[in-house]
Protein backbone atom coordinates (compact mmCIF):
# COMPACT_ATOMS: atom_id res chain seq x y z
CA UNK A 1 0.00 0.00 0.00
CA UNK A 2 1.43 3.80 -1.06
CA UNK A 3 0.88 6.74 0.35
CA UNK A 4 2.69 9.25 -1.52
CA UNK A 5 5.03 11.47 0.30
CA UNK A 6 6.87 13.58 -2.21
CA UNK A 7 9.97 12.43 -1.72
CA UNK A 8 11.99 9.33 -3.11
CA UNK A 9 11.88 6.32 -1.01
CA UNK A 10 14.13 3.04 -0.81
CA UNK A 11 12.50 0.80 1.65
CA UNK A 12 13.75 -2.48 2.32
CA UNK A 13 13.66 -5.63 3.69
CA UNK A 14 16.67 -7.75 5.32
CA UNK A 15 16.22 -11.10 4.12
CA UNK A 16 16.14 -11.98 8.04
CA UNK A 17 13.06 -10.48 8.26
CA UNK A 18 11.81 -11.63 5.34
CA UNK A 19 10.58 -14.78 3.89
CA UNK A 20 12.71 -18.14 4.72
CA UNK A 21 12.00 -20.99 2.21
CA UNK A 22 12.89 -24.59 3.65
CA UNK A 23 14.75 -26.98 0.82
CA UNK A 24 14.85 -31.03 1.55
CA UNK A 25 16.28 -33.58 -0.40
CA UNK A 26 18.73 -36.14 -0.82
CA UNK A 27 21.94 -34.74 1.32
CA UNK A 28 25.34 -33.80 -0.66
CA UNK A 29 22.79 -33.40 -3.81
CA UNK A 30 23.55 -30.40 -5.68
CA UNK A 31 20.20 -28.38 -6.78
CA UNK A 32 20.24 -25.12 -8.73
CA UNK A 33 18.99 -22.00 -7.54
CA UNK A 34 16.65 -19.50 -9.96
CA UNK A 35 14.69 -16.29 -9.05
CA UNK A 36 13.30 -12.99 -10.51
CA UNK A 37 16.26 -10.57 -10.42
CA UNK A 38 14.34 -8.01 -10.64
CA UNK A 39 10.12 -7.57 -10.36
CA UNK A 40 7.90 -4.52 -11.26
CA UNK A 41 5.05 -3.91 -9.26
CA UNK A 42 1.83 -2.55 -10.55
CA UNK A 43 -1.50 -0.69 -9.10
CA UNK A 44 -3.19 -1.26 -12.26
CA UNK A 45 -6.28 -3.15 -10.12
CA UNK A 46 -6.23 -0.48 -7.78
CA UNK A 47 -6.24 1.87 -10.79
CA UNK A 48 -9.40 -0.24 -11.94
CA UNK A 49 -11.38 -0.46 -8.87
CA UNK A 50 -10.52 3.35 -7.55
CA UNK A 51 -9.67 5.37 -10.49
CA UNK A 52 -6.16 6.90 -10.48
CA UNK A 53 -2.73 7.05 -12.73
CA UNK A 54 -1.43 3.58 -13.41
CA UNK A 55 1.95 3.20 -12.00
CA UNK A 56 4.93 0.67 -11.21
CA UNK A 57 7.58 -0.04 -8.74
CA UNK A 58 10.42 -1.87 -8.98
CA UNK A 59 11.51 -4.54 -6.37
CA UNK A 60 14.87 -5.80 -6.48
CA UNK A 61 15.47 -9.20 -4.36
CA UNK A 62 17.94 -9.72 -1.76
CA UNK A 63 18.56 -13.76 -1.64
CA UNK A 64 20.29 -15.50 1.01
CA UNK A 65 21.22 -19.09 2.68
CA UNK A 66 22.49 -20.32 6.25
CA UNK A 67 23.48 -23.60 4.61
CA UNK A 68 21.62 -25.88 6.69
CA UNK A 69 21.01 -23.46 9.59
CA UNK A 70 17.56 -22.72 10.13
CA UNK A 71 18.65 -19.34 12.16
CA UNK A 72 19.94 -16.67 10.45
CA UNK A 73 23.59 -17.21 11.45
CA UNK A 74 26.14 -16.75 8.95
CA UNK A 75 24.68 -16.42 5.92
CA UNK A 76 25.89 -15.89 2.29
CA UNK A 77 24.22 -14.32 -0.98
CA UNK A 78 22.65 -16.77 -2.55
CA UNK A 79 23.42 -15.90 -6.57
CA UNK A 80 20.69 -16.27 -9.39
CA UNK A 81 21.26 -19.38 -11.38
CA UNK A 82 23.70 -21.05 -8.80
CA UNK A 83 24.10 -24.76 -7.98
CA UNK A 84 24.76 -25.95 -3.93
CA UNK A 85 24.35 -28.60 -2.21
CA UNK A 86 22.30 -29.38 0.25
CA UNK A 87 23.46 -30.06 3.88
CA UNK A 88 23.02 -32.98 5.54
CA UNK A 89 20.60 -32.70 8.81
CA UNK A 90 19.66 -36.22 9.93
CA UNK A 91 19.59 -38.26 7.04
CA UNK A 92 18.00 -35.16 5.08
CA UNK A 93 19.44 -32.79 2.81
CA UNK A 94 18.47 -29.39 3.43
CA UNK A 95 19.02 -25.44 2.63
CA UNK A 96 17.28 -23.13 3.80
CA UNK A 97 17.18 -19.67 1.83
CA UNK A 98 15.70 -16.06 3.08
CA UNK A 99 14.13 -13.91 0.49
CA UNK A 100 14.30 -9.82 1.14
CA UNK A 101 14.36 -7.14 -1.09
CA UNK A 102 14.51 -3.29 -2.32
CA UNK A 103 11.53 -1.04 -3.21
CA UNK A 104 12.73 2.01 -4.95
CA UNK A 105 9.55 4.63 -4.45
CA UNK A 106 9.46 7.69 -6.59
CA UNK A 107 8.92 10.99 -5.05
CA UNK A 108 5.39 11.32 -7.11
CA UNK A 109 4.60 7.56 -7.10
CA UNK A 110 0.56 6.90 -7.72
CA UNK A 111 -1.31 6.18 -4.68
CA UNK A 112 -2.61 2.63 -4.20
CA UNK A 113 -2.27 -0.75 -3.75
CA UNK A 114 1.17 -2.83 -5.69
CA UNK A 115 1.07 -6.53 -6.49
CA UNK A 116 3.62 -8.36 -8.99
CA UNK A 117 5.04 -12.06 -8.70
CA UNK A 118 8.65 -13.09 -7.52
CA UNK A 119 9.15 -16.64 -8.56
CA UNK A 120 11.59 -18.83 -6.99
CA UNK A 121 12.73 -22.13 -8.34
CA UNK A 122 14.28 -25.02 -7.01
CA UNK A 123 15.51 -27.41 -9.20
CA UNK A 124 17.59 -31.46 -8.88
Amino acid sequence: DVVSTGYIQNLSKLPETGVLFEVNGIPRQRISVDYSSNVVLDNSSWVTGNGGQLDNISFTPMVEHTRRNSSYINPRNLRNGRRIRLRNVSGVGKLFVWVGGNLEIKSNQAVGIYTGTFNITIAY
